[in-house]
C-alpha cells in the first residue's frame, strides 16, 4: 500500500511513494498484490545494483516490518521493463527522531540523470513532515562522492549516543550523517537555485536566452557564431571587460577543433586495434553470451569502443579515459577486486591510455587494411621470415580472429 504519494515530476511521468509491511499500521494491507510488487520490484533493484551484497539480506531487510523503501516509478513505462527507476530503503528510529538508510539505487540504465537526486530529496521532505532531524548510513568509497553531493558529512554534530548502537556498521565503510532543515522544501530546491540564477544575471545585466534558432542543426559551430548570435553569452563578456577576440582565442584553445577530434579518434582506434591482440583482451572483445550476464546490465567491450570511434565520440582524451576506466569499473564492481576478469580488465585498461597516448604522439592518418585488419601500417609484421612483430607483448595466439570479433 502506498503510504505517501507526490506529485509528478516536471516531466509528468516519474512518481515518488513510499511502501512497507509495517504490520502496527492498521491502513496496510500485507498481503496487497500492488504493495508486494513494489516490494519485489525493489529487492531486484538494489540486487542488480549491488552484486556484492547478499541478496538474502537484501530481501530480509526489504521486507522487513521496520524497514521503509521510498520508489521513483516512471509511467508509462516501456513494455517488459520494470516501472522502478530508483529506490532507497531505509528505517527509521522515532525515540531519537534519526533516519537509517540501508540500500540507495538507481537504474542501470538512467544513471547519471539526476534520479539520484530527484528520489532523495522527496525522501528528505518525506522524513523531515514526519518529525524527524537526520539522515544517516554507512558509505563505501564507492558511494561516498554521491552522498556527499546530497548534503552527507562525515563531521557527525549528534552525539555518539544517539546512533551508536542503533545504526549497523559496515566494514571499510564510513559514517555520515545529513540535517534537514524546517525552512528548506527539498522537493523544490532546484527552482529556488534557478530562480536565484535568475535573479543574479538581472543584477548583473544579463538577459537570459535560448539557444539561437540560426545555430540549430549545425554539426559545428565557432566560437565566433557563438558569440555573435548568444546574447548573454556576448553580454558577459562585456560585464566582465575581456576583450571578445581574445576570449574568443582562449576559449578556442580550450575546445576541441576538428583536426583534434579527428586525432583523438585515431588514436583511440589505434590503442584499440593494438590491445585486442594481447591476452588480457579476449574477455573484452565481444559482449559476454546472455547467460553470462543479467538482460538489464548495459555491456561494455573493445567492439562498443570501436563503434565510438567510428562516429567521433572521443572529442578529448579525457572521455577515452573515462570509458577505458569503466570496463575496469564495471568488473570490479559485479566480480570484486580478486577476481582474475577484474585483474585482466585492469591491464586492459592500463593498456588502453599507454596505446592511446603512442597513437597521439605518432597520429598516423587511417588506411585501408586488409591482412589481419590493421588500420596501421606500422602494426603489420615486417618480414614474414621474422618472428618478431610490432606487438610481441602477450600476443594473442590467434590475432587474426581477434580482430574478427571486432568486426575489423
Amino acid at each position: 500500500m502506498t503510504v505517501s504519494t507526490s506529485s509528478p515530476q516536471e516531466k509528468r511521468d516519474l512518481y515518488f511513494k513510499v511502501v512497507s509491511l509495517n504490520l502496527y499500521d492498521p491502513t496496510i494491507d500485507p498481503h496487497d498484490p500492488k504493495l508486494l510488487l513494489h516490494l519485489l520490484m525493489a529487492k531486484e533493484l538494489f540486487c542488480t545494483a549491488l552484486p556484492r551484497m547478499p541478496r538474502d539480506y537484501i530481501t530480509r531487510l526489504v521486507f522487513n516490518t521496520s524497514h521503509e523503501t521510498a520508489c521513483l516509478l516512471q509511467y508509462p513505462h516501456e513494455p517488459g521493463t520494470s516501472p522502478l527507476v530508483a529506490a532507497i530503503c531505509y528505517r527509521t528510529f522515532p525515540d531519537v527522531r534519526i533516519a537509517e538508510i540501508a540500500f540507495c539505487a538507481v537504474s542501470i540504465t538512467r544513471q547519471y540523470s539526476g534520479l539520484g537526486h530527484c528520489i532523495m530529496n522527496y525522501l528528505k521532505e518525506h522524513i523531515k513532515k514526519r518529525g524527524y532531524t537526520d539522515i544517516v548510513t554507512y558509505a563505501d568509497n564507492a558511494a561516498l562522492e554521491y552522498f556527499h553531493k546530497q548534503g552527507f558529512s562525515k563531521n557527525i554534530t549528534m552525539p555518539e549516543a544517539i546512533w551508536h548502537g542503533r545504526v549497523k556498521h559496515y566494514d571499510q565503510a564510513i559514517f555520515v550523517q545529513c540535517p534537514l532543515y524546517r525552512n528548506i522544501d527539498y522537493t523544490k530546491v532546484m527552482q529556488r537555485l534557478r530562480r536565484q540564477r535568475e535573479l543574479t544575471l538581472k543584477r548583473i545585466g544579463v538577459t537570459p536566452s535560448t539557444f539561437p534558432e540560426a545555430l540549430k542543426g549545425k554539426g559545428y559551430i565557432s566560437v565566433e557564431e557563438l558569440i555573435e548570435n548568444v546574447t548573454s553569452l556576448r553580454q558577459v563578456i562585456e560585464v566582465m571587460g575581456k576583450d571578445p577576440q581574445q576570449t574568443c582565442q582562449s576559449i578556442e584553445e580550450s575546445i576541441s577543433t576538428s583536426e583534434e577530434i579527428q586525432r583523438c579518434n585515431s588514436a583511440a582506434l589505434y590503442a584499440v586495434i593494438v590491445e585486442a591482440g594481447k591476452a588480457y583482451a579476449l574477455p573484452f572483445l565481444q559482449p559476454p553470451p546472455a547467460t553470462e550476464w543479467t538482460p538489464n546490465i548495459v555491456h561494455n567491450d573493445l567492439q562498443i569502443m570501436v563503434e565510438k570511434c567510428q562516429s567521433f565520440f572521443y572529442r578529448t582524451r579525457g572521455i577515452f579515459a573515462e570509458h577505458a576506466k569503466s570496463l575496469w569499473q564495471r568488473c570490479l564492481t559485479f566480480n570484486g577486486e580478486t577476481s582474475d576478469r577484474t585483474k585482466l580488465a585492469y591491464e586492459l585498461y592500463q593498456g588502453l591510455l599507454g596505446s592511446f597516448d603512442q597513437g597521439y604522439k605518432q597520429y598516423v592518418e587511417e588506411v585501408a587494411h586488409d591482412d589481419l585488419g590493421y588500420c596501421y601500417p606500422e602494426l603489420q609484421v615486417q618480414n614474414n621470415n621474422s618472428t618478431d612483430s610490432a606487438v610481441t607483448d602477450k600476443v594473442c595466439p590467434d590475432v587474426e580472429q581477434a580482430f574478427a570479433d571486432l568486426g575489423l
